[in-house]
C-alpha cells in the first residue's frame, strides 16, 4: 500500500506525473488536498485514492492511533494548526498495519503488501523509519512517485 502526503500531492501537480501505481491519502491530508487542488486548479488523478476505502481499514482503531500519535508526535502544535496531517500519516499506517495482522489470524488468505510512504517531509521520515523499524514498512522521497 502506498500513502503519499501533500507534498508528494504537490510533486505530482508540478511534474504533471501520470502515475502508474495507486497511492492513497491519509484522513487529514484528503482535506489539504482538496487546498492544493484549488491552489493548482487541478483534480487529483485517479490513482490517487482515500485510505478510508480500503478494507484493512478501521475507522475505531484510526482514532485510537490517531489520539496516540497526537500525544506522541513532537512536531504538532495546536497554535500554528500544522502537523496534524503528519499525525494522520502515522496513524493510518499502524491501523493499516493492524488490519493486516487481523486479515491474518480472521482469513485464510491476506492482502498483505508492504506500506510505502512517499514524503518530502524529512521530520515526518525520520519518526516514520523510528517508529516502524521492525514492520514492514518503508519511507521513500517524493522522486519515487511513479
Amino acid at each position: 500500500m502506498n500513502l503519499i502526503d501533500t507534498v508528494g500531492i504537490n510533486h505530482i501537480f508540478k511534474k504533471s506525473l501520470k502515475l502508474s501505481e495507486v497511492y492513497y491519502l491519509a484522513p487529514d491530508i484528503t482535506e489539504e488536498v482538496e487546498m492544493t487542488e484549488l491552489i493548482h486548479s487541478k483534480r487529483i488523478p485517479d490513482e490517487v485514492r482515500y485510505a478510508i476505502e480500503v478494507d484493512e481499514f478501521d475507522e475505531s482503531i484510526y482514532l485510537h492511533h490517531y489520539k496516540v500519535a497526537l500525544n506522541s508526535y513532537k512536531k504538532r502544535s495546536f497554535y500554528n494548526m500544522k502537523g496534524f496531517g503528519d499525525v494522520s500519516i502515522i496513524a493510518t499506517v499502524q491501523t493499516i498495519l493492524d488490519g493486516y495482522k487481523k486479515q491474518n489470524k480472521e482469513q485464510l488468505f491476506s492482502t498483505k503488501e508492504p506500506v510505502v510512504v512517499y514524503t518530502g517531509d524529512a521530520n515526518l521520515a525520520k519518526v516514520l523509519t523510528t517508529e516502524f523499524d521492525k514492520s514492514d514498512v518503508q519511507v521513500k522521497g517524493i522522486s519515487d512517485i511513479k
